[in-house]
Formats: structure tokens, sequence, C-alpha cells
């Protein structure tokens, strides 16, 4: 029954059309009162919204990353699109596109007496108007319920539209096969260059394509797509836009098709940036004070996912060349060992993370050591946590005298390292040789709270309640590599605070700035206080736990180990020039590396080696 009557309604628009051959605004009037008659309540006439691709780009602006989301398209202005574009789409799909209003009666005539004669639905007629319609709000399913829709949505989108604004978007929206959307897509997909750099003939070859893109799939169909895009051609010449010799010298222009890889040069810095895009676009979204932080998380992630559907830009601080320095000194250590790792690298003078490394053979979205391996931080805490803090709250000096000897807490009774008692030295000489009897007897001078007090501007995610005992002078709270990177900065910026971000700024396909973060530094310790600490770090890679990182020519270089119990992680966190470098190696399941691993000290010899190539590098 439902099929009899659509075929009534295309018979009526038959006659419709036969009607405007005589009166062209009455079978206008009709069809229109026809449309609106079957209109689904459904539908609505929405704003347009064309999928693009979103991109990640490095500090000089050039691609890093691609973010699809199932639509590959870049789109276009109408300007942009060139004039042959348009014919070969109007001449060849739609010849009365200009002078119709959303129908071409006569062809939905012709597709009646097709469909009639076969029993089925096998043409539909259908105008570029149409096929916008049905592409932006409809299925490709044969139905006659959907042909009325699409009737009526393409009266809406010609009274709504001009006819420039419709053609750019079907030129914008058609898939071209092979992931291609849009005609800009297309052209870098199969020739590797912008569409208003090709010649006639590969302009008419891809614009061949969306008339059936398997039958006319240039990877596995050259021949027939070939054939289509000399009747194309054929048009064109039989409608006066181009002359005989082009057409000819376009037919015989061979076409070689040179496909455009996918970018994407480093796949853990961009899962990374997509992390910190949701960081971001958290911070500035007004939330519902009674949603849970679930609840929060879900919409961040939905903002996120329609963001990367409208072709915005990320602009980030990667530098190819610090990359390949921290690269090549975590594999030359770390590849001859059973271990895995991370490194960290952060401009402390712009606050901008250029480089990081997540582990051997990270992919995309893979599990990133850099800033989501939670370990504990070892003697990397006792600046943080103890040293500085003792500083700030008596108004101490590194001269300063504490106890080394061996001491109990109640049932708690830390040792040095190696159970040595060195008794009575300075906070400097303590610090430098890592002793822990005294970290722990300065910590509970400070006070537990206070203490804790001076991390919170770090905004360390994984630090609760539960961890404020003086066990966390020698390191029993869990970081991350990123997270105690980050907090090393203060030494370089005078006790203040501000976290770095891969992330610059975001801006839509045009341009316009939609996010950047907003933070401001925020005072941790004195200036005083920095000072000091930078003597202690300074004297730790001297003198100290850290000295084989010692040697180097640059300016204000301070740092400090890390180890946990039975070995199972070693760290070192520092700075130098300006760079600040946190570097972790270990077992993914935590397990000791006591012996070789541990004697030959990798992450002191990855950070020494990525400063040096770091400072070695052209500005």
């Amino acid at each position: 029954m439902r099929k009899t009557i659509g075929f009534i309604i295309v018979f009526i628009l038959m006659l419709i059309a036969c009607v405007q051959l005589f009166q062209s605004k009455n079978a206008y009037d009709t069809l229109q009162q026809i449309s609106n008659a079957y209109q689904n309540s459904e539908f609505s006439l929405a704003a347009p919204q064309l999928k693009q691709t979103s991109y990640i780009l490095d500090k000089k602006g050039r691609i890093l990353s691609e973010f699809s989301q199932g639509e590959n398209r870049i789109a276009l202005d109408s300007e942009e699109i060139p004039q042959i574009v348009k014919d070969l789409f109007v001449y060849t799909e739609d010849r009365n596109f200009y002078s119709h209003k959303g129908i071409d009666y006569i062809g939905t005539a012709r597709a009646f007496f097709t469909n009639l004669a076969n029993k089925n639905i096998l043409q539909g007629g259908s105008t570029i108007t149409q096929q916008l319609a049905r592409g932006l709000y409809l299925s490709n399913i044969k139905t006659y319920e959907r042909k009325i829709q699409e009737i009526y949505l393409s009266i809406e989108l010609e009274k709504k539209l001009s006819k420039e604004q419709i053609l750019t978007l079907y030129i914008n929206q058609i898939f071209f096969g092979n992931g291609a959307y849009g005609i800009e897509a297309a052209s870098q997909q199969y020739f590797n260059r912008s569409v208003k750099n090709l010649s006639l003939a590969q302009t008419a070859f891809i614009c061949a394509i969306p008339n059936n893109p398997t039958l006319y799939d240039p990877y596995t169909h050259m021949e027939h797509t070939k054939e289509r895009q000399e009747r194309m051609l054929k048009q064109l010449l039989d409608y006066h836009i181009i002359d005989q010799n082009t057409y000819k010298n376009a037919c015989e222009e061979k076409i070689v098709l040179k496909n455009r890889e996918r970018i994407e040069k480093n796949a853990a810095y961009a899962s990374f940036v997509h992390y910190e895009l949701q960081e971001l676009v958290a911070s500035q979204m007004e939330f519902d004070k009674d949603l849970t932080k679930e609840e929060k998380e879900t919409l961040v992630v939905k903002e996120v996912e329609k963001l990367l559907t409208q072709g915005i830009k990320i602009y980030t601080a990667y530098d190819e060349n610090a990359q390949q320095v921290a690269e090549t000194a975590f594999h030359n250590e770390l590849d001859s060992l059973n271990v895995q790792g991370a490194v960290v690298i952060i401009n402390h003078q712009n606050y901008t993370i250029p480089a990081i490394i997540g582990g051997k053979n990270v992919g995309k979205f893979e599990f990133n050591r850099a800033y989501q391996g939670e370990r504990q931080p070892g003697s990397a805490i006792k600046p943080l946590l103890v040293y500085a803090p003792y500083l700030e709250t008596f108004q101490a000096t590194p001269y300063d005298t504490v106890d080394a000897n061996n001491v109990c807490f109640g049932e708690y009774c830390p040792k040095n390292y190696g159970g040595g008692e060195y008794g009575i030295v300075t906070l400097k000489t303590a610090m430098t040789y890592s002793y822990n009897t005294p970290a722990v007897r300065l910590l509970n001078e400070t006070g537990i709270d206070t203490a804790f007090s001076y991390l919170e501007p770090f905004q360390w995610t994984h630090i609760t309640q539960d961890d404020r005992y003086l066990s966390a002078a020698l390191g029993a709270v869990n970081v991350t590599p990123l997270e105690i990177t980050n907090a090393y900065t203060t030494f370089s910026h005078n006790g203040y605070y501000k976290p770095a971000h891969a992330i610059r700024k975001v801006t839509d396909a045009d341009g316009n700035l939609l996010f950047k973060w907003s933070e401001q530094a925020t005072r941790v310790w004195s200036m005083r206080t920095n000072d000091y600490m930078n003597e202690m770090l300074q004297n730790v890679v001297k003198n100290g736990t850290a000295r084989q990182a010692a040697g180097l020519q640059i300016d204000n270089i301070g740092g400090k180990t890390g180890t946990t119990n039975d070995v199972k992680d070693l760290w070192m966190v520092g700075k130098g020039g300006k760079y600040t470098i946190g570097v972790w190696v270990g077992y993914d399941q935590p397990a000791s590396m006591e012996g070789y691993i541990n004697a030959r000290q990798p992450q002191i010899h990855i950070w020494r080696n990525t400063l040096s190539g770091l400072t070695a590098l052209p500005e």
C-alpha cells in the first residue's frame, strides 16, 4: 500500500512537470503544497554543519597529527573552489541548477517512468539541492517517505540559502571514496596537492568519483574513472565551457595518482595533546554544581569530540629536534635493558612542553608513562616536600644542621641507604647525599600538614589524605613524571609555579581564537628559599648522588635523584639552561632493578645527554 501511494505521489509530480511547460509558478506552488502535506514533523532544517578534519600543529605550524572523526574533510569557501569544479558538477549532475527551485520536475518524471517499468526505485532524478539535503539530513535508503522528506528539505534549503551557498556545501559535503569528503580532501588524497593546483584532467578525474565511489574508485577501477572523466569533459565541450583543443589535451593527459599518507609524526605526543585539550576545555566550561565528577568528564569528552569535527587547529610547542634529542638519549640507554622509561622536557622560560617520551614504542592513545604512569618518586620528592618547606617555615639555611643517625617514630624506623649513620650534618650535605633519616626528621619538625600544604599549588591528582605520613619524606606517594617535572620548574621561577603545557592555543578553521590557557603564576616559596634550594640542587649534581651528570658547561645545572624501596623506580629530575627535565626508569609491574641496572644509573645518563643535546640545538 505504501509503495502504491508513493508511485501516486511521484505520478502527481510528473503531471506537475507537464504543467511546468506552460505555467512554472503554479507548478512550483503545487509541489510546495504537496511536500508540506507530507512533511515529517521530526525533521527540521538545522544549520548545515559539515564535519572537518582537525589538526595538531608543531611549534613551526606544520601538521603533527590529524583527527578526522570518520570524515576526512577540508571545507573550502566558495571563492576557494575553482570555477571549473563548479561547472563540472553543474553540467553533469544538474544542468538546470541555476534555474530550478530545488526540484527538477522533468527529471523526476523521467525517474517515475523508469521506476514504474521496473517496479522498483532505480532512479531518483535528484538535483544537486536534493543530493545535498539527503547528505546533510537523511539516509540513502530508497523509500518514497524519504523522497518526500528530501523534496521538502530541498525546497526549504533553496529558501534559506543562495545557489552559491548550496553548491559550495555540496562540493564540500559529497563523498569521493577512500575516506575523502569534499573536493579538497579528495585532491590531497589522490594527488597530494590542493585542488587549486590540479590540471583540468586531474580535476575532472576526481570529480568523476562521487557519482559512484565504488565503481569509480581510482585504486581499483582506474579505467572506469577515466571513462567517466572523459564523458564529463565532453559535456563541458558540448556546453562550450572548454574548446576542442582543451578537451583533447585533457583526455590525453596521463593520470598518475600520488597518494597522500595520513600525517602522524608523533602519535604519543598527539595523544598527550588530546588529553591536554580535554583539560583546557574543561577549565573553561561551566558545569552544573550538582553534576558528579564522572558526569562532568562525560560532558568534556563529548565537547572535545564535537570540536574535533569542526576543523580546529591546535597549536603546540612540539619541537621535532628536541624530541629527537630525547629519543636518542632514551634509546641509547634503555634499548639494551628490559625496562621501561619516560622523559618529560619543559621549557621553563615559556612554560611549554616541546617533547615527551611515554615509553618504548608508544602508539596513539596507548598507555603513556610520562603523564599516566603513577609511581613513587623516592628521594626526588625531598626538595619539594622536605627541604624547601623546612627552609621556608623556619627561615633556615643550607648550613643549618640535622641529625643523620638512625631514628624511630613509634614503629616507623627509617634507615639510610646501606644502613649507615652519619652524625650531625648540614642540610646541604643531607640532601647532596640523599640521607633518609634527616629528611624524615625535618618533615616531622615542619609538620606533615604544613609540608603537604606546599604541594597543593601543584594539584597532584594522586595524593590523598592517606599519604600524609612521615614515610612521604622518602617518596611514599604517587606522582607522574609530568607532575613532578612541572613542580621542579618553581626552582627556575623564583619560587613561583605555573604548569607548563603542550598546547599554546586552539583556533577554529578560520583562525579565530577558541581556547588559550589563562593560569596565573602562584608563589609557592620565597625567593630566599628558592635561592638556597638552587644552591643545594646544584651541589647534588656537582658532588652528590647525581654527579654522573656533572661536567656540562650549562648554566644553573641542578637536580635530584630518586630511588624507591628495593630499587623499583629510578628518577632524575632537574634543570639546566632553559630546560627542566624529568626522567623515570622502571618496570611497568614494579620489580627490583638492584644490580646491573641500578649500578648503571640509566636515568642520570638519559637526563644528562638530553640536556646536553637540547642546549646544543640552534635557537
